[in-house]
């Protein structure tokens, strides 16, 4: 979350470039439940305005950790089980669920090392087959130890 000050100054700065205009869903991701009014790309004369609803968000968030030294995934901590809970409660849900779907199996995956290639037959989803294997770590002992708020890499602590 330490981060998001510079995420703004950059987005400040670069405002307009075709590359900036997934800053507003990266900052969503990391502040908000789901994708909501920080997602929505600012016009130029809105820009104040959303930055000081970002960094806004930035000192609650900040205030209720104690620290912005935390990682974040929808304004809390990031957990591989949080990550695969989400995943599997939106295997067959709206837009945002579906949008989201690679990005959680792609910090699944590698957090926990566990084949995700069954999640897509060719181009098409496999929510059967993704439910299972979803489940199947959720229900088993492996899951109860990623911490909350700790980075891993294939079953591994990554070290601070």
């Amino acid at each position: 979350m330490s981060s998001i000050p510079a995420f703004i100054q950059s987005y400040d700065r670069h405002f307009g470039a075709e590359l900036m205009k997934v800053v507003p869903l990266q900052i969503s991701t990391l502040l908000e439940p789901e994708w909501g009014p920080l997602s929505q790309f600012p016009k130029e004369d809105e820009l104040i305005e959303y930055e000081d609803r970002v960094l806004e968000r930035y000192e609650e968030l900040k205030k209720k950790f104690g620290t912005d030294q935390v990682i974040l995934l929808h304004g809390e901590r990031f957990s591989v089980v949080s990550v695969a809970q989400r995943l599997l409660r939106g295997l067959d849900g709206d837009d945002f669920a579906r949008a989201m779907r690679p990005f959680y199996r792609r910090r699944f995956e590698a957090s926990t090392g566990i084949d995700c290639s069954g999640f897509y037959k060719g181009e098409q989803f496999q929510s059967l087959t993704a439910a299972a294997i979803l489940e199947d770590f959720l229900e088993s002992p492996e899951a109860a130890r990623y911490e909350e708020g700790v980075r891993y890499f294939f079953g591994h602590r990554i070290p601070e």
